[in-house]
């Protein structure tokens, strides 16, 4: 698989958060807008669909069981093969009816972190959303970090630094983590992708280290060293991939989502939008930490 292979051609309005479950090999993806999760088996190509009552933004397996979603109105437990959502009633945002939360990560101590985003107006200069570390015990931490979309969550494979972006910023940052606390600090800028092709959205890491990340409205992934410089790009056929996460049994395909495209410019766009794609790389991912609640 050197070429970019369509999947699914489910047409998702926002497909987001592919997951990989290292244990099912499965993967798990959402579509937003479509208040769907998704169970793609690649044993068998199918793609089994659930619907849900409310807005999914992110989710993680859990060490236990089943899925945590990060959803527009708090966390919630899920068991994806008997339809059973279940409210961990926490809620980052009670006040703010017009957040959700959206882009979220397993962190190697178990935490969940998340970021949020007003979905109903994005404003540039106007930073709504917030950065939030979700605890086992049901703590969950405001790292008090103003931003207008969240995404691009990772965690470095030797588990000392997190990445995190802002799509209206079109920035990305690193801060050095701590794995014992669930703490970060240092904030520093790793990619400023400003006046560039695409905006930052999702993300992960690779064995080596290196960020990939979906440039939205820039019809491609890159790969980026530790140090923040530009190895390569793999052209998609469509122009908002949205995430990108490794899987398979061997952790070496790169499993990516789209998003549809309202006014589309050509068939081509209309027909590969909105799908769940892969292709292989030549280098393998590491394991999506478990929620460990």
């Amino acid at each position: 698989m050197n070429e970019v292979e369509l999947l699914v051609d489910s047409g998702t309005l926002l497909g987001e958060c592919p997951v990989w479950d290292v244990k099912e090999n499965v993967l798990y993806w959402i579509d937003i807008d479509g208040h769907k999760i998704n169970c793609y088996d690649p044993s068998s190509c199918n793609n089994e669909t659930r619907k849900l009552p409310f807005k999914a933004g992110s989710l993680a397996i859990r060490k236990q069981g089943g899925l945590l979603l990060a959803m527009s109105n708090g966390f919630y437990n899920y068991d994806f093969k008997n339809e059973i959502l279940e409210s961990r009633e926490c809620d980052p945002e009670p006040d703010r009816k017009d957040n959700r939360l959206n882009d979220g990560r397993c962190d190697p101590g178990g935490r969940f972190w998340v970021g949020s985003m007003n979905d109903l107006r994005r404003i540039q200069g106007q930073y709504e959303g917030n950065l939030y570390c979700y605890h086992p015990d049901g703590e969950c931490v405001s790292q008090n970090l103003p931003v207008g979309v969240a995404n691009g969550l990772a965690f470095s494979p030797d588990e000392r630094y997190m990445f995190f972006a802002d799509t209206m910023r079109e920035t990305v940052w690193r801060f050095d983590y701590d794995k014992d606390q669930g703490k970060i600090r240092n904030q520093q800028v790793f990619l400023n992708l400003k006046n560039l092709s695409g905006k930052p959205d999702g993300a992960c890491v690779d064995a080596d280290g290196c960020y990939w990340l979906a440039h939205i409205y820039g019809w491609k992934v890159a790969r980026y060293t530790p140090k923040g410089k530009l190895d390569r790009e793999i052209q998609l056929p469509f122009p908002k991939p949205s995430m990108c996460a490794f899987g398979g049994s061997k952790l070496d395909t790169l499993f990516i989502t789209s998003i549809s495209t309202k006014h589309d410019k050509s068939n081509g766009e209309k027909k590969y939008s909105g799908g769940l794609f892969a292709v292989n790389p030549g280098v393998s991912g590491i394991p999506e930490p478990n929620f460990s609640a």
